[in-house]
């Protein structure tokens, strides 16, 4: 269990870290632009082209959505070879070591944790689960 308090920051600060979102298709922004390092796509949109373009290292998703699951990410992401981070966020889960640990027993070969966050604003914070937890 890992504490911070600035995703994109930590995550991208001082490395050549690329962060790919994950979202569903109706969430796709179109008004903001992202941080430097941070691109968006639909889970439909996802591509190992996409993946090879961006040069993700990290990918982040919500732990389920309306249109897919961490599950279905996962398994996409392994179909393509993805050999960096995958992490999932949410504002809450219980017991997201059984989650992690499921994910895992899966697909063994993908980094993947849970991101849970709580706070607001510039008050968020969040903790990053391994299946330890």
């Amino acid at each position: 269990m890992k504490a911070g308090d600035d995703l994109f920051g930590s995550m991208t600060t001082g490395t050549s870290s690329q962060v790919l979102v994950v979202v569903c298709s109706s969430r796709l922004p179109v008004e903001t632009a992202p941080p430097d390092g941070v691109f968006f796509t639909s889970f439909d949109d996802l591509t190992g082209e996409l993946l090879l373009r961006t040069g993700a290292t990290i990918v982040l998703s919500a732990l389920w959505t309306d249109e897919f699951d961490v599950i279905d990410l996962a398994g996409k992401l392994s179909l393509m070879g993805f050999t960096g981070r995958y992490r999932a966020v949410s504002s809450g889960v219980p017991r997201p070591g059984l989650i992690v640990s499921d994910v895992r027993r899966v697909y063994p070969f993908l980094d993947f944790r849970i991101l849970l966050f709580s706070g607001k604003g510039r008050q968020t914070t969040w903790v990053e689960y391994d299946d330890q937890v």
